[in-house]
Parts: C-alpha cells; structure tokens; sequence
C-alpha cells in the first residue's frame, strides 16, 4: 500500500479573522501568523495550522476559511522527517514577480547603465550565505557627500513579492529621470536615496522554489540540516529596540512565524539594516509590506502600554503621526481610491525595523502595507496589479523626498575646539 502522507495529518489554513484591536494584540502575542490587514472592518487574514484553528475555536473568533491546504514546510515536519522534500502541491508564486537572482542581474545592469548617479554595495550577508544588496542614487554617488538621506526596503518577509518591485519602480523612474525631470534631478542632486530591495533573499528565494506561505529567514533552528516549520527567525521581530516580547507582538518559539530569534540583532539581516540605519542617520525610513493599504508609524511598541521600554527622548513624537497622515493622504490605491490608512499599527509588536531606527538614528519611520484582499493580499496577480501597486506608491514616496526639504531644522553639534563631532539633545520651546 501507499505511505500515507503525512502532511495530511496537519493542514495549513488561510482565514479571514473577525479581530478588533485587542483580539489583534492576543493574536500577535500568541504567535499567530498575521498577513493582511483591513483596519476599517476590524479583520485580518491569518496563516495558522489545525491547532491555530482550534486555539481560534476555543478563543471564540469569528473566522472564514479562505484556503486549505496540506502543511508541507510551513506548518508540518513529516516531510521532511520521512525524507520527502519539503515542498506542498500549491502553485508558487507568479513567475513574473523577481527572485533574488533576478533582483541581483537587475541592480548590476542598472549600476552599469547609471555609473555616475548609483553606487551598488554588498551592505552583508544572509544567514544562508546570499548577498544583501543596496542600491544608493545621488548625484556624484561615489563620494561621501554631507546630504541628508532617505532609507527604503522591502521583502523583509520572504512571501511578500509585491514589495521588491515598487522599488524596482523607483530606481527605474528616478534613474531614467535624471537630467529629464527637473524634478527628479533636484533630489538626486541634493540628497542619497538608499534602497534595498531584499532584506530577506533567503526567505523570497524559498518562496519562489518551495513554499508561497513562508514568512521568515531560513536559520535552522534546531540545527537538524533541513529547514522545516519550526525553523527560521522573523527578521522584523529581531530588532533590538523593544526586543523580547515587551509588546506581546512576538514568540519565543522557534515553531511560529512570528519567532523573535535567540536574542537582539541575532540574524544577520536585521544586524545589516541596523548598521545601515546608524551610518546613515536618514531622515525617513520606509519599509515596504503587504498587505493592508496602511501607512504605520513608530512607534509600534507602545512605551505607555509596555512599562520595560523607555520613551524615544527629543521632540514632539506627533512628528511622526502628523507625516505619515499627510504621506499617507498622497498614495493611489491599486483599484484607483486615494489615500492610505495611518496608524500606529495594526497590532503591537515588538523589535521591529521602524522602532529600531526611530529610537536610534532619529528617523521619521514608517510601514507601507501595499495591496487589498481584493487584489490578492499579498501575493497579486502580476499582471493585473503590478503596474496599478507601483504606479500608486510613487505620489506617496516621491511627497516624501519633497518633504525631507522642509520644513525642518538641521545641522551638526561639533565642539568648538577641536570640531568634532558631539552627541547632543537639542529642543526647540515651540514644540511641548
């Protein structure tokens, strides 16, 4: 007889959760994998197996069955521990949609084609051994220039294959449009445009090859030579600033999508866009999610609600708030509508990128979640919502290198003997 398939004993479960803020916080700090958002109907979609469902059933939620599917890698070891590979019979993504070696080949040929307004760096490496890779655009982008910067990323969640390609499409429009649009040359001219596409390579790589689901990086948790389910660390969990659970917006188990990793900055990846953010002190940081069409702003571990963190000290916090409205308001949904939804989050969470480098660089920082349920959450059609998701981010990216102009105070704290420079806290009266 046929082995029976073991992956039949666990299914994986795509659902549409009735979830107001507070069951959103328990769902965080439970583990569960959280992928999409609509705010405004208070529900979220969720990734869980049968034991996430029951713990759902038992919670009371109000819950829709959107797909199942056997678990494979995402939700089940038996593959892999019988010695299957450790793949399920989904369709993976759409092939249109760029891979790391693609996403490589792309920024080597755009380097190349735009010697004098791009400089490409190898900023670290994967915990599975590939290049992460920055693309900066500035006029003269091989000298150090003292100008202000701006820091986008995307794919710090490896099935999120929308998120690369709005910043193909700004590398594209501003690189194409130096020397055109007058516009376009000004910020190029007067500040460095940081970009890195893939902050998680391994984790959209095995998304193209194995598991459409899979969220985090590839760190063998339980060092076993296979990755499975209870392996890998979200890299937007593992940032040191609110790290360890202080919002209940993470786990420490290895077996959750959510898992925190061993300890601060422990994954590569986080630890490269935290040096990245502390040598360049940008003025705004943006990382690219989907999905939710929401703009989060920092802080997402709020101090008031989690007594072991400290505020971030300096001026008015609202900063933050009152940009992220306005940048916000610019954006083009993909069906037409204008205008994202800003918030502090969508549920609390804990270590995450845009805290990190609110709390430590100063940044003005913000979550973009790209694309609606109705698009195709977080994994679109390419065909039909590729250009209309890019297309729509740019008023909204393109409002924000017109904003780090001002208005805004600026300069450098040296000591006036030696001119070097110093660490300070500077306040201004106007501002409570």
């Amino acid at each position: 007889p046929t082995e029976p398939d073991p992956r039949e004993e666990n299914r994986a479960y795509r659902l549409r959760v009735d979830a107001d803020a507070r069951q959103r916080d328990w769902l965080g700090g439970q583990g569960f994998d959280i992928s999409g958002f609509d705010l405004e109907a208070n529900r979220v979609e969720v990734l869980t197996d049968q034991a996430g469902l029951q713990r759902l059933q038992l919670r009371g939620l109000a819950y829709e069955i959107l797909e199942s599917r056997p678990a494979g890698l995402m939700g089940d070891p038996g593959p892999a521990a019988a010695g299957r590979p450790p793949t399920t019979d989904d369709p993976l993504p759409d092939q249109a949609y760029t891979d790391p070696l693609e996403m490589e080949a792309y920024l080597t040929q755009v380097a190349a084609d735009h010697p004098g307004i791009t400089r490409l760096e190898a900023i670290g490496t994967s915990i599975g051994g590939r290049t992460i890779w920055a693309l900066m655009i500035s006029d003269n982008a091989w000298a150090e220039e003292d100008e202000l910067a701006i820091l986008l990323n995307s794919a710090h969640h490896g099935r999120e294959v929308m998120t690369p390609e709005v910043l193909i499409d700004l590398i594209d429009h501003l690189t194409d449009g130096y020397g055109v649009d007058p516009q376009l040359t000004a910020h190029v001219d007067n500040y460095q445009i940081w970009t890195v596409p893939m902050v998680n390579p391994d984790g959209v790589d095995l998304v193209f090859t194995t598991d459409r689901w899979w969220r985090k990086n590839l760190r063998d948790n339980d060092e076993n030579g296979s990755i499975t389910w209870k392996d890998g660390v979200d890299v937007n969990r593992n940032y040191e600033w609110g790290f360890g659970g202080q919002c209940v917006g993470s786990s420490e188990s290895g077996s959750d999508a959510t898992y925190r990793g061993a300890f601060e900055g422990s994954e590569p990846e986080a630890a490269t866009m935290i040096a990245l953010g502390r040598r360049l002190r940008p003025v705004f940081y943006v990382e690219f999610h989907s999905y939710g069409e929401d703009v989060f702003y920092s802080l997402g571990c709020d101090p008031t609600l989690s007594p072991a963190l400290s505020t971030i000290t300096g001026p008015d916090q609202s900063i933050a708030r009152v940009v992220a409205e306005d940048y916000a308001a610019q954006i083009v949904q993909a069906d037409g509508q204008t205008g994202f939804l800003a918030s502090a989050y969508g549920n609390r969470v804990d270590g995450i990128g845009r805290d990190q480098h609110a709390h430590d660089s100063g940044a003005i920082s913000f979550v973009t979640e790209v694309n609606a349920f109705a698009e195709g959450g977080f994994q679109p059609d390419f065909a039909t919502w590729r250009d209309a998701t890019v297309l729509g981010q740019r008023p909204g990216w393109l409002w924000l290198l017109d904003r780090i102009g001002g208005p805004a105070i600026g300069g450098h704290v040296v000591d006036a003997v030696t001119g070097q420079p110093l660490q300070a806290s500077l306040e201004l009266d106007e501002m409570t």
